[in-house]
């Protein structure tokens, strides 16, 4: 059975926002979406090919082949992932998943999982790292509040140490599609604080999606930076411990709630933007709601899954019932091979490769991206978003609206 932290790292971005979502959580029981299974068997892949390509990079036979020094890890990928032994372990993981996931999940996780560990190389190589951990358990618990039954740990996806530089990367494989920031990361700086030491001045944090075009982000924290954040998520945690911990809405620490669809305090959000939803509001009441959409929207998802579960056990819920919605056909997971054995390949048809992967080809073949210019054009569009948002605003406020409501 997996042991898990209560002041847990991934879980950090909640009960660092809001206190009170720690033990409002503890009666849920653990669920996981198909998506956050893949995601998983990813990890399980990535993690056993890059032990592979350890253990390829170290062994002697590899070491007397190219007879010196340097960074033998980075140079080992070259061969290992194009070899024999990646493609063993890739047949072996096609054989054992294709059936249960379908053969498009499992090719797109051997090909992103591939990506990553170029990227894994790549950092390893620029760092003129002297050491790999993959799936590393960290322990920040000396950081946290000094409570005997409360563990507080993570498992890192790959720690990356170079005495040389005197820094510590820390590498976060995320298979979601929408992008996910490595600056004020809490998770991936506890990851940091439980690598804290005095050989090494600056720790990277990295986040790497394969699946969200290839997002790559780093952020640079000095060991004076973690331990001032140290401090601040302590004091965090001693509140989540509390008799006290209050509860703050939020769309980062509300999305993946267990807790949010009987949350009073998201309730009582929502219940402050439906007051001014029925009523003449002025301009900062409209600014407000739209700020409250995501929380929202959030909790009235939250209200029908818990209400579903209701009814699917037998519960009556006043004015609310299932019925079966409107289905569209689909092909099952055996259907690929098998009508291609009726129908050969006619039943197939190529799409054109995406942007990333046709500048790749081009890269490979001598070829000048700028051939594309003129074949690729960006498809824009408009939001409104809060004013905390990075991108730079469309429009110049040239002057101030005056709201007669208000």
């Amino acid at each position: 059975m997996t042991e898990h932290a209560k002041l847990s790292a991934s879980g950090a971005h909640r009960w660092v926002r809001c206190p009170g979502s720690l033990h409002a959580e503890l009666p849920y029981p653990d669920k996981q979406s198909t998506a956050a299974s893949e995601g998983t068997l990813a990890h399980e892949y990535a993690e056993a090919q890059i032990n592979n390509l350890i253990e390829h990079s170290q062994s002697e036979h590899y070491h007397f082949q190219f007879g010196y020094e340097g960074n033998l890890f980075r140079l080992a990928s070259e061969f290992f992932l194009s070899g024999d032994q990646y493609e063993d372990a890739w047949i072996r993981f096609w054989s054992e998943n294709k059936t249960e996931w379908g053969e498009d999940v499992v090719q797109d996780i051997n090909k992103h999982v591939t990506n990553y560990i170029y990227q894994v190389t790549k950092k390893h190589e620029e760092l003129n790292a002297d050491g790999l951990l993959v799936e590393h358990r960290v322990d920040y618990s000396a950081y946290m509040p000094d409570v005997l039954d409360v563990p507080s740990f993570g498992t890192a996806d790959v720690v990356i140490k170079s005495s040389l530089e005197r820094t510590i990367a820390i590498i976060d494989l995320k298979y979601g599609r929408i992008n996910v920031e490595a600056k004020n990361n809490y998770q991936l700086m506890l990851y940091a604080l439980g690598c804290l030491s005095d050989e090494y001045d600056e720790y990277h944090l990295c986040i790497y999606q394969p699946r969200s075009s290839q997002h790559w982000d780093v952020h640079v924290v000095t060991r004076d930076e973690l331990l001032e954040f140290a401090g601040y998520a302590r004091s965090r945690a001693e509140i989540a411990l509390s008799n006290y911990a209050y509860k703050n809405p939020g769309h980062a620490q509300c999305q993946w709630c267990k807790h949010s669809g009987d949350c009073v305090a998201l309730f009582d959000e929502w219940e402050t933007v439906d007051t001014l939803a029925t009523a003449k509001t002025t301009l900062d009441q409209k600014a407000k709601v739209v700020k409250s959409k995501k929380i929202i929207t959030k909790f009235i998802d939250a209200c029908e899954g818990a209400i579903s579960d209701e009814i699917r056990s037998g519960a009556n819920v006043n004015g609310l019932k299932i019925v079966e919605g409107v289905g569209r056909n689909q092909f099952t997971k055996e259907a690929p091979e098998a009508i291609r054995g009726l129908l050969g390949d006619d039943a197939f048809s190529h799409k054109l490769k995406s942007i990333t992967d046709i500048k790749k080809i081009c890269k490979a073949s001598d070829i000048d991206i700028k051939e594309l210019d003129s074949y690729i054009a960006k498809k824009t569009s408009e939001a409104l978003v809060d004013d905390t948002d990075k991108r730079d605003a469309l429009y110049t406020n040239m002057f101030n609206v005056v709201d007669d409501n208000s």
